[in-house]
């Protein structure tokens, strides 16, 4: 693939700059704004629970303007028979909306780290990205602020060893389980890891184990945690949606996650063109989930997601799509109104105005006394 010119030092500082403030400051707030509901806590778990989803639907606000400010790019939402009465047009031009299951597991392959600002603003465009929870690896646990925040999120960090992460999922999921009238998405990855040349040969290390599919475009999957995910989870989440992503321009051998880093998206401003989101639903009743059974069903959806990237990649560049899709929606990444942004605000700045009301009112009182 042809390399575009690299920006100048001050282009990428200013944008730099100007990224680490809009984030950081919505970041802090959103955290402050945690903090300011603990009171709940200890009044009832139901209202925590309602503040903290608030708080994450903020959040996902804050994922989906990084995107449209910093990285605008074009998607092109599609589905099969399963999926395509669920994708409409949006109600603005350039926008989408989705009427996915409320209550679902989600997957999807992982190509490059921003993969899940893409999944979150799925949600959005459902209207369910404060219900989103994300299973991601235990080091982002301890990121200041931000993995502070992930953690009143209620997000399941894995350690990667399964003695260690089995009691805190298996609490966590049946926490969820039991709230089955609030909306849920259980995000994961299930390949652990995105597609790269340093996570290739790890993966075909572990399909010659396990006397898997060799996948080029893709990663063998894991089975462990999934399994254990739709098990726990039962009929109280009766949906898998499967979603296979890709990005443009991408040459046929090359590497998403090389192409399309943070820095180069965010920072130098060289976001992909056009980003692939092909969805997929399936009914968990109709997923085997003994060992052996789970495992093979699992692997034939990656199988069936390798030959959709491998048929997809080999057609000519900027023509490129999915073959099996019955709906397709193209739109833009972004709020339905630059006005959101102003509900992140909303709760910080009531109880700013509620401690200068208190204020002047003490003052009114000791001045009186």
């Amino acid at each position: 693939m042809a390399q575009a010119a690299s920006p100048s030092f001050a282009y990428k500082l200013l944008r730099l700059l100007g990224f680490i403030a809009w984030f950081l400051s919505n970041c802090l707030i959103i955290h402050a704004t945690q903090f300011l509901g603990l009171p709940f806590l200890f009044l009832s778990k139901h209202l925590w629970y309602a503040w903290i989803q608030r708080t994450k639907a903020a959040f996902g606000l804050v994922c989906v303007t990084l995107v449209q400010w910093f990285a605008p790019t074009r998607v092109v939402v599609s589905g099969d028979h399963s999926t395509a009465a669920e994708i409409q047009p949006g109600d603005i031009a350039n926008r989408v909306k989705l009427s996915f299951a409320p209550r679902a597991v989600m997957i999807s392959n992982h190509q490059i780290y921003a993969d899940w600002l893409f999944m979150w603003w799925t949600a959005y465009t459902s209207n369910l990205h404060g219900a989103i929870y994300i299973i991601l690896k235990e080091s982002l646990k301890w990121i200041p602020v931000v993995g502070w925040g992930m953690q009143f999120f209620g997000f399941i960090f894995m350690a990667r060893s399964w003695e260690r992460d089995r009691p805190n999922l298996e609490r966590t999921l049946q926490r969820l389980s039991r709230e089955r009238e609030e909306p849920l998405w259980l995000l994961l990855y299930p390949e652990g890891t995105n597609h790269s040349p340093n996570t290739r040969g790890i993966a075909q290390a572990y399909a010659k184990k396990v006397d898997g599919p060799e996948l080029r475009r893709t990663l063998l999957p894991r089975t462990t945690g999934l399994r254990f995910c739709l098990q726990q989870l039962g009929e109280t989440c009766p949906w898998v949606y499967d979603c296979t992503i890709a990005y443009e321009p991408l040459g046929e051998t090359d590497f998403a996650a090389k192409e399309y880093t943070l820095r180069s998206m965010f920072f130098e401003g060289k976001p992909p063109q056009a980003v692939h989101m092909h969805w997929r639903k399936f009914a968990v009743s109709d997923i085997p989930l003994d060992d052996a059974g789970f495992q093979a069903w699992l692997f034939e959806r990656w199988a069936e997601k390798e030959a959709m990237l491998d048929k997809f990649y080999k057609g000519q560049a900027g023509q490129r799509a999915f073959e099996d899709r019955e709906k397709v929606v193209l739109c833009e990444m972004g709020l339905n109104s630059t006005f959101e942004v102003a509900s992140i605000f909303v709760p910080i700045a009531t109880a700013a105005l509620l401690v200068n009301i208190l204020l002047k009112v003490s003052r009114m009182v000791g001045v009186m006394g």
